[in-house]
Parts: C-alpha cells; structure tokens; sequence
C-alpha cells in the first residue's frame, strides 16, 4: 500500500491499521471509532484502491469500510474512469476486472427469476431462473458458488457456478427440514441455515450446516429460541442470531 504520493490521511490510515493488527483481539472494541478519524476525501486513490481491493478479512467486515471506503472507491471509478493497462477505459469508467455486484434471488411475484444488480454501472439483468421457486428462500456465496435454499414448504437447496454464471442452477442435497425464511450464513467454508418455518407454518428452532465439498447436511445443536424472518452472520468463529419474528420455544 506504500506509495510515494501519499497523503497524510494515508499515513494517519495506515498508522491505525498497523497499531489495530499489533494486538487485534484487544483494539478491535476501537476500530470503528479510530476509523471515523479519517477523511476519506483526502485518502490518495491508489491508498483506496489498495485497501479496497486487498485488505484482510477484518476490515472488510466493517461498517465504515461497507458504507464509507467502498461507496466512495465506486464514486471515484465513475467520475475519473480509471485507465486500463495499455491506456484503455473500460464501460462506464470501471476496469474491466472491477466488479461490484450482488444477486438477487426469487420473490413473492418473481418464485424462479434471478438478477444480478451492478452497484457500478447501475443496471439490473436477468441470468438462468432457479429450478424451483423461491419465495422466503436463503441464500449464501462459498468459494464463488452461490447456494439457495427452501421456500414456502421446500427443503430443495440448488447451486450455481460463478465462473459460469449464464450456466444452468444443479441441484444438491436437501436440507432434512423444510424451511422457510430461514436465516443463512458461512462459517469454514460451510453454510448454516437456521430456523424458518416448516410445513403448516411451523416455526423451527434447528439449525443445520451443509459441506459442498461432500454434499451433505447435518444438524448441529438447535437455537434456544424459535425465529423465523431473522439474520444470521458468523464473526470470530461463532454464529450470531439477531431476531425479527421470534416465538419461544
């Protein structure tokens, strides 16, 4: 990330990363505060760009990096069209390798069709519809594969390649309960879907985890309370629930 332009909002930045990794289990509490110390209009491009592109795990998972460096990484890509190697400017100011994308899955009116929305150029397409509906489905990326799964009263889980994204959704192994607006997050590599509702509108307390490397599910010990239309994320290693549709159990 070094540079010989930098800016003293670089310097100030780079300061702050270096004294957080120094004992990150005990500074981690400050990140976002220190983090709020930085103009990020007077960060140099390249010092974004890097930081953007390469930064560890940790930084990626912040607020101010989700709502701060990256909108502001896009702004710059738009309005000053970053060259290319060789001189060359790709569609809409972004480098052709740059992409800044997310995927939307099913709906309540739209059961199978998919949608990829890129943040960049501001536009929405269509790619393969999903094999089943998905309606209140969930869903996960793992190693650049995305992986759906349930719907109202479906345990069918499908999985779709990246690298090939205008090829077809595969079918894998079904969850052992059926599950709707489950909650999902990856945790190793592994997917771990939690609560919903079953058939009869059932609401479920158990959680079950999915290996794509041998294509299995297993459940795992159950939520002390039943939740459906709730989050889930993994952070240090541990799963962490945050409700909206509680009903204890």
């Amino acid at each position: 990330m070094k540079s010989g332009l930098d800016s003293c909002q670089d310097s100030i930045f780079r300061t702050i990363l270096n004294w957080i990794k120094h004992d990150f289990k005990q500074r981690q509490q400050f990140i976002e505060r220190l983090f709020q110390l930085i103009d990020v209009k007077k960060l140099s491009t390249a010092f974004l760009e890097a930081i953007v592109k390469i930064s560890e795990k940790w930084i990626k998972r912040t607020d101010y990096f989700l709502d701060i460096l990256t909108p502001e990484y896009i702004a710059r890509i738009e309005k000053n069209q970053l060259p290319l190697a060789g001189g060359a400017v790709a569609h809409g100011g972004a480098r052709e390798d740059e992409r800044f994308e997310f995927m939307i899955v099913g709906g309540s009116t739209t059961r199978r069709l998919v949608q990829i929305y890129d943040v960049v150029g501001k536009h929405l397409r269509e790619i393969k519809s999903t094999l089943f509906k998905r309606w209140g489905s969930t869903s996960v990326k793992i190693n650049n594969h995305v992986y759906t799964a349930g719907s109202d009263d479906s345990n069918f889980v499908e999985c779709l390649n990246l690298n090939q994204v205008d090829g077809d959704w595969n079918k894998v192994a079904s969850m052992k309960e059926q599950r709707w607006f489950a909650a999902s997050a990856v945790l190793n590599d592994l997917m771990c879907v939690a609560g919903g509702w079953a058939g009869g509108r059932n609401v479920l307390s158990s959680v079950e985890l999915y290996n794509p490397v041998v294509n299995t599910w297993t459940n795992i010990a159950p939520m002390k309370t039943k939740r459906c239309l709730h989050a889930l994320v993994s952070h240090n290693g541990w799963y962490n629930k945050y409700k909206c549709n509680d009903k204890v159990g």
